[in-house]
């Protein structure tokens, strides 16, 4: 894992004013963004996307640097009393969502996992997990691919930085940067119903949904509008279509 040396970690803790979540771990049947600013002092809510076989199994949140030593923050089937956590999970979207309240310079080292044949008091080594740390900030993130099965609808997160509430999002389908074309704005409804757009600002996390995917629905970005001469902001994702159930 990196930054598992001292000198890491005290900057790790020392810059956490401008700190986020950095995905560390090489997964396929789970994953979350790869980087989103948080403040000390503030909360923060992390999209977890996992596999449809996986809708009705129990997700929860670890704490802790180290996999085999990680400890319960909260579960879906044993909500947290205090208040520091929560979680919810949306089977229709496949998302579930870790919200960590209060953040301080001991909330580092987090997994998103999903429960797979657990033991009574033990963790099953072969649960699905997706890690995230803090590193450097940027202004929006998303998954950078998610597999989907031709002909489904899928869902992606994106998360942008307080200074981008009020300003419109939308999605961008192609390739290329410079040559990609509107698909959804937040202000401006697809009226195919091909796509659709939601923003949920108090999360800071606008949500993107495209339908009937095909082989031609492959490249798009979340993107984050800034009026006047500047250049707009965006994040690429891949989708990867399959013929068969995703993996």
């Amino acid at each position: 894992m990196c930054f598992t040396s001292t000198h890491s970690q005290a900057w790790l803790k020392h810059n956490l004013e401008n700190t986020l979540f950095v995905l560390v771990a090489g997964v396929h049947s789970i994953t979350t963004v790869s980087k989103v600013s948080v403040t000390a002092g503030k909360s923060v809510s992390i999209p977890c996307l996992y596999d449809s076989r996986y809708i009705n199994h129990v997700k929860y949140l670890c704490e802790g640097q180290y996999w085999t030593s990680c400890s319960y923050a909260v579960k879906t089937n044993e909500p947290y009393r205090s208040g520091k956590y929560s979680i919810s999970d949306d089977k229709k979207q496949q998302i579930f969502t870790v919200t960590i309240n209060q953040l301080t310079n001991e909330d580092t080292y987090y997994w998103c996992v999903v429960e797979i044949n657990v033991t009574s008091g033990k963790k099953n080594p072969h649960q699905i997990f997706a890690v995230f740390f803090f590193d450097r900030v940027h202004s929006i993130t998303t998954v950078s691919r998610v597999s989907v099965e031709a002909g489904k609808s899928i869902s992606i997160p994106c998360l942008y930085d307080f200074q981008y509430i009020n300003h419109v999002k939308y999605l961008c389908e192609g390739y290329s940067w410079n040559s990609c074309s509107y698909a959804v704005k937040t202000n401006e409804p697809d009226r195919s119903g091909k796509y659709s757009i939601s923003d949920d600002k108090k999360q800071r996390i606008f949500t993107v949904t495209i339908k009937n995917v095909t082989d031609q629905n492959s490249h798009y970005w979340c993107v984050v509008e800034i009026p006047g001469i500047y250049v707009d902001i965006g994040k690429y994702f891949q989708l990867s279509v399959t013929r068969g159930k995703s993996s």
